[in-house]
């Protein structure tokens, strides 16, 4: 595993802030210990903060990587993730630091380190993960969309045949960039150098507030343009699992990719998606006419239906006279209504996630109830329900 730590002064800093603030008429001052602890301390965060700048410039440092990976040949699997450390506690996990800017900036440096290594080394890799586990941690899209003709060696080319794992975790802009200056294209070029990918986990974080319309722009600088590339440009011919989170796209863009990957693909995952054009029935309609998929997995969908979380009630549920065939069906009915997957309204309940079998989705074919108007009752289910898609999928 390789870790992209960022150093956190911050804690001490309260220690000391809090040493100095007035308390009642006397401002009480920090011992001459801690203040020595304090100077130590700024040396040792500035001493590690230095090594991690050097690191993303270094020429010895990346060499060094790249010796060590072609010395190894082959991985079964390297994962970057994301970690703080304050000096004091030791580290933690990369959603901890308040200024989270600089865990993404640190995030995209080891991210060029380590991909460039890669590339140097034409290492071997089965299963490439990064940041597939750290929260609020993620690699900015225009430092994927910079590297990619870096990456065009052909030991590149070749340690991206053997990948048939990746997962990825990108975020939207945050230094100002001006549109004109990335077109998206970075992870479609990436998945054209794993042609034998099997299974694609792609994880988009929002680095925007809802109120800000960029996010949403239908223009060129549209994230929208991430899915169009990969529809465009990828065919995957092993590709079997997908799962995608946090993506806005378009529903033909969507059709596309689904219809470049229907043979092979056996299970799909759509969580936080936003289309930002048309319904989401075309695609559910898609999904039916694939023949080997066997599960889907369906979880806080929007639509152009002014924001609103698709519902995924069933359409029509059995009444106990009417069609329920034994108590297993109720219970099953019963638990899709109740479970962790549901919160209250004030007109009813809104089901926004629900797992299915080929045979439920086939029977069924995603036609669903009318859902709630969904004004939610202030639950501790829909608090939990919103900080957990915050710390997922942002904003921070």
């Amino acid at each position: 595993m390789v870790m992209a730590v960022v150093c956190d002064g911050s804690k001490w800093e309260q220690i000391l802030s809090a040493k100095e603030q007035e308390t009642g008429s006397r401002q009480q001052k920090a011992t001459e210990d801690e203040l020595i602890k304090a100077r130590e301390l700024n040396v040792k965060l500035f001493s590690v903060a230095r090594k991690q700048l050097q690191m993303s410039n270094d020429e010895t440092d990346l060499s060094l990587l790249a010796a060590a990976l072609r010395r190894l040949q082959s991985l079964p699997m390297l994962q970057i993730e994301g970690a703080v450390y304050d000096g004091t506690t030791g580290y933690r996990a990369a959603s901890k630091m308040q200024k989270w800017q600089i865990v993404f900036l640190r995030a995209s440096q080891v991210y060029r380190t380590v991909m460039l290594a890669i590339a140097r080394s034409g290492v071997a890799i089965g299963k490439l993960h990064i940041y597939k586990t750290s929260r609020r941690c993620s690699v900015p899209i225009w430092e994927i969309d910079g590297l990619m003709p870096m990456l065009n060696g052909r030991n590149s080319i070749n340690a991206g045949k053997g990948i048939k794992t990746l997962s990825l975790s990108c975020s939207t802009d945050f230094e100002g960039l001006s549109y004109e200056q990335v077109n998206h294209v970075g992870v479609a070029r990436l998945l054209q150098q794993l042609p034998h990918l099997e299974t694609l986990e792609l994880h988009l974080y929002n680095t925007y507030h809802r109120s800000d319309n960029t996010y949403h722009r239908s223009d060129e600088g549209d994230y929208a343009k991430i899915l169009t590339h990969i529809a465009q440009m990828v065919r995957l011919p092993a590709l079997r699992h997908v799962s995608l989170g946090g993506v806005s796209c378009k529903q033909c863009d969507l059709i596309g990719f689904l219809k470049a990957h229907q043979t092979p693909l056996q299970t799909l995952s759509l969580r936080q998606i936003t289309l930002v054009d048309r319904g989401w029935p075309r695609i559910f309609e898609q999904l039916c006419t694939m023949p080997n998929l066997q599960n889907v997995k369906l979880d806080t969908l929007y639509g152009t239906d002014n924001g609103k979380t698709l519902h995924l009630g069933p359409k029509s549920r059995p009444s106990r006279r009417g069609g329920l065939r034994n108590a297993q069906d109720e219970s099953y009915w019963e638990g899709l209504e109740s479970g962790s997957q549901c919160v209250p309204c004030l007109d009813g309940t809104l089901m926004f996630a629900r797992k299915f079998t080929r045979d439920e989705f086939l029977r069924e074919r995603f036609q669903f109830a009318k859902g709630p108007q969904q004004r939610t009752m202030g639950s501790a289910a829909a608090y939990r329900r919103h900080q957990n898609r915050r710390r997922e999928f942002g904003p921070p």
